[in-house]
């Protein structure tokens, strides 16, 4: 026979097993939307950290740039994920501020950036439409244009060029 305790105990153990219940000790049950939301979240912090640290070691042409490589990459993160929505918001401000660098961009730079924002576009559009894995396709080229253009302004370019032609080295003389 069992006493009201353990019939209390068995009670709540069987709550937390019906669909939707939360069980009644420790931390509430966590949704499936709430763990893909939180993975998301991870993801994103994860690729912008990467993004950072990965860039510490190229000076890029401009902050623009560095701002697009940004969102381009939380972009991928969404891309990874299935979520066009946050891919179509992370690709725009992309593409804002490699159309601002572009602006300002001469020679092989404005090349790679002509080319970054034709992908951009692409995957914005493909984004929209709820493709999300041509979309992050798209904006991978993308990265890899907007990453040369920041080597190319700097004199790394992919060219087989090392240094800017300048004796300070830094590859900022002549501006």
């Amino acid at each position: 026979m069992l006493t009201p305790i353990k019939n209390f105990k068995k009670e709540n153990e069987n709550m937390g097993r019906m669909r939707g219940a939360r069980r009644t000790t420790g931390r509430p049950k966590t949704t499936e939307g709430e763990y893909k939301e939180m993975k998301h979240k991870l993801t994103t912090v994860l690729m912008a950290c990467a993004l950072i640290l990965a860039g510490s070691g190229i000076a890029y042409a401009s902050d623009h740039i560095g701002i697009a490589l940004e969102h381009a990459g939380m972009a991928v993160a969404s891309g990874k994920d299935g979520q066009a929505e946050a891919i179509t918001e992370h690709a725009e401000k992309a593409l804002e501020h490699a159309k601002a660098a572009e602006k300002e961009a001469t020679g092989e730079e404005k090349e790679h950036l002509g080319v970054a924002i034709e992908h951009l576009e692409l995957g914005v559009k493909e984004g929209k439409e709820g493709n999300a894995d041509s979309a992050t396709q798209h904006i991978n080229e993308g990265i890899k244009h907007l990453e040369a253009a920041a080597k190319s302004k700097h004199g790394g370019g992919e060219h087989g060029q090392h240094g800017s032609g300048h004796s300070s080295g830094g590859g900022y003389g002549g501006h």
